[in-house]
């Protein structure tokens, strides 16, 4: 199992994931990838885009064409908090910042499949960039 940091495996840089990917060859990928300052994806949203949304296709895609599982964390900003009980996926998404639409964006771009998972999580953040198994 590797469990790279920020300092070892820029999420900025797909074709770094890429690579570390068909080195490792792993058989299940946990990405907990997150941009998780709301006040400045204001102003970089680009920034969180990336790490939000892009970097979790990437690995996506790549784990999918190694033929590993993969399992990934994402919050329910997308939704406005304005719902009394809990949100279902068929609820229309509200955005309220950056931030939040940057997460619907990673939202809109997964490929469900039996392979791939995603944990709904109302606040949820890791230092670990990825996880290789």
């Amino acid at each position: 199992m590797i469990a790279p940091d920020r300092n070892e495996l820029d999420l900025r840089d797909p074709e770094t994931i890429r690579l570390v990917m068909r080195d490792v060859k792993p058989q299940l990928v946990i990405n907990a990838a997150a941009y998780t300052a709301v006040d400045a994806a204001e102003t970089d949203e680009a920034g969180a885009l990336g790490v939000n949304a892009e970097v979790r296709m990437c690995s996506l895609k790549k784990a999918k064409k190694l033929g590993a599982r993969s399992f990934t964390s994402q919050p329910t900003m997308f939704f406005d908090g304005q719902k009394n009980y809990p949100y279902v996926e068929s609820d229309s998404p509200n955005p309220l910042n950056a931030m939040a639409e940057t997460k619907l964006s990673a939202k809109k771009r997964f490929a469900f499949s039996a392979d791939h998972l995603i944990f709904r999580t109302s606040w949820f953040t890791l230092q670990t960039a990825e996880i290789f198994c």
